[in-house]
């Protein structure tokens, strides 16, 4: 009886190990990587001197006073720079969605770089309207379109066709960031570039900052029909929420613009506050088809983990067969190997998810772990319960 009693003290002692080693941190959250830990390349310091701004829009002087939003001249320049001219590579013969267009400066600015066409979607007429003059002014109104509308109900209910899509200044001017990303993805644009604002930008964990606006102010979001009185819902997503949104789209950030060398080498320039305290950022986003080259890397990662995993099943499994078979008949039990591989999993499954295309490779692949395959040491007999 003294001996049945030392055997179940044993094997209960055995499980509480196990367990301890299978437990997850306290807290999950709290040990969020931090965007700048989670995969996209961060613009280092470039050389001093090679950030001068070139002052595009001198030569544009008609988008100094057709509207009231950024009327400073040195911040519509240089913020010309962090979007357009950071991005040359991608608007050389290029079709273009331009989403909130206003005026029409960010799409003259495509075209004047080299794009093919554009296309904006704007929900204020006065605005659609000074921007088709602005255009025609420059001798550009042949290759652009301009659509009134709520960005949301076009993208969502016609067909675009685009290889680069704007979304500057919008996204913290509107709340609903499913139907955004949905029509976005349906243009099947390789890129997407994004100028925005968050209170919170650079913390750790996705955070989106939930406040109104007044729809009747033009720096403001429209009337989008959901509203209740004058004022609208709008959400203001930190780079780690962007980051998660986009990669539920299929899109991840490839880099962010480098403000600080903008702000180094122009320095008699207004307030730029938000730009130089990372409150406001610019970033450039790729599409996960786009980029086969990372979609291999992970494949390759994923099946040279699961195979050491093994390894690691077979030479230190400190428990042996007795307690493999208590981890398939438990689920509050399971084998190290078996936390190991969750654990990867879930630090990683966002990454893969971002590309189907390699999720769907890897699934197939008979490199895959799974408790059936996994070794396990047979030298330790089970323990005898008699």
């Amino acid at each position: 009886m003294t001996r049945m009693l030392v055997k179940q003290q044993a094997a209960r002692a055995l499980r509480g190990v196990a367990r301890r080693i299978d437990r997850p941190p306290r807290s999950r959250r709290r040990h969020t990587a931090s965007p700048h830990d989670a995969g996209a390349p961060i613009r280092t310091d470039s050389v001093p001197g090679s950030r001068a701004a070139s002052w595009f829009f001198e030569q544009f002087p008609r988008f100094y006073v057709t509207s009231s939003t950024g009327l400073t001249t040195a911040r519509l320049n240089l913020r010309y720079e962090a979007i357009v001219g950071e991005n040359r590579d991608l608007f050389a013969g290029a079709s273009v969605l331009d989403l909130a267009s206003h005026d029409g400066r960010w799409s003259l600015a495509a075209l004047a770089t080299g794009a093919r066409s554009v296309t904006g979607i704007e929900a204020r007429p006065e605005l659609v309207k000074a921007a088709t003059e602005n255009l025609g002014e420059y001798g550009y109104a042949d290759r652009a379109c301009f659509i009134t509308g709520d960005v949301h109900e076009v993208l969502n209910t016609q067909d675009f066709q685009a290889d680069v899509v704007l979304c500057l200044g919008f996204l913290y001017h509107t709340l609903r960031y499913n139907e955004l990303l949905n029509g976005i993805r349906r243009t099947n644009a390789r890129y997407l570039i994004i100028d925005t604002f968050s209170p919170h930008m650079m913390g750790p964990v996705p955070n989106v900052n939930v406040i109104t606006e007044h729809a009747d102010e033009e720096g403001s979001a429209a009337d989008d029909g959901y509203a209740y009185g004058p004022s609208v819902l709008v959400g203001r997503p930190n780079l780690a929420a962007i980051r998660t949104m986009l990669g539920a789209y299929g899109y991840q950030v490839e880099r962010l613009s480098d403000w600080a060398g903008l702000l180094r080498d122009n320095p008699a320039t207004e307030d730029f506050s938000d730009y130089a305290n990372n409150r406001r950022i610019t970033l450039r986003s790729v599409s996960a088809k786009t980029a086969p080259a990372l979609a291999g890397k992970v494949i390759c990662e994923l099946r040279r983990y699961t195979s050491s995993t093994a390894r690691h099943c077979e030479a230190h499994n400190p428990f042996g067969t007795w307690h493999t078979r208590a981890a398939r008949q438990s689920p509050r039990s399971s084998a190290p190997c078996a936390a190991a591989v969750g654990r990867y999993r879930r630090a990683n499954r966002r990454q893969v998810l971002q590309m189907p295309d390699a999720w769907a490779q890897w699934r197939g692949s008979r490199h895959r772990w799974s408790p059936a395959r996994c070794p396990r040491r047979r030298s330790r007999p089970p323990p005898s319960t008699s």
